[in-house]
C-alpha cells in the first residue's frame, strides 16, 4: 500500500503540473527495487503510460554510483530514491529545473537537504 501511494502522489503532482503544450511525457527516475516489485501491476502499467519510466536497480548493491545518478536524473521531472542516495545542491543544480517532486522509499529523509529542496519549489 505504501509503494503504491509514494507513485500515485508522484503521479497525481507531475500530471498537476506537465502543460498540455508539451507532447513528451515527463520522466520518471526509480531508484531502487521499486520497479521489480511492481513490474506487471495495473498501477504500473498506468505509470508507464504516463510517464518515461529511468530505472536504476541493482542486486548487488543499494547505492548507485554518484555520477550515474547525476547522469539519469538530468532532465527527470521526478525522482524515487532510497537513503543511499544524497540530495544535496550539487544533485540539484545538475538536474536540472524539471524536477518537481522526489518521494524517498526510506524511513527518514535525513539524505536529503530539505531546506535547499523547498527553496527550489521542489515537492518532497
Amino acid at each position: 500500500m505504501f509503494k503504491s501511494s509514494l507513485l500515485l502522489i508522484t503521479a497525481s503532482v507531475l500530471i498537476g503540473s506537465h502543460t498540455i503544450a508539451t507532447m513528451s511525457k515527463p520522466k520518471l527516475l526509480i531508484i531502487s527495487e521499486l520497479e521489480n516489485v511492481l513490474k506487471g501491476s495495473p498501477l504500473f502499467q498506468k505509470l508507464k503510460e504516463m510517464f518515461d519510466i529511468i530505472t536504476y536497480y541493482s542486486t548487488s548493491e543499494w547505492d548507485i554510483p554518484r555520477d550515474i545518478f547525476l547522469q539519469k536524473l538530468k532532465g527527470c521531472s521526478a525522482l524515487i530514491c532510497t537513503s543511499s542516495q544524497k540530495i544535496d545542491k550539487e544533485v540539484l543544480d545538475k538536474s536540472g529545473h524539471q524536477l518537481k517532486v522526489i518521494t524517498t522509499y526510506s524511513v527518514g529523509y535525513d539524505h536529503m537537504d530539505i531546506n535547499e529542496i523547498k527553496s527550489r519549489g521542489i515537492r518532497v
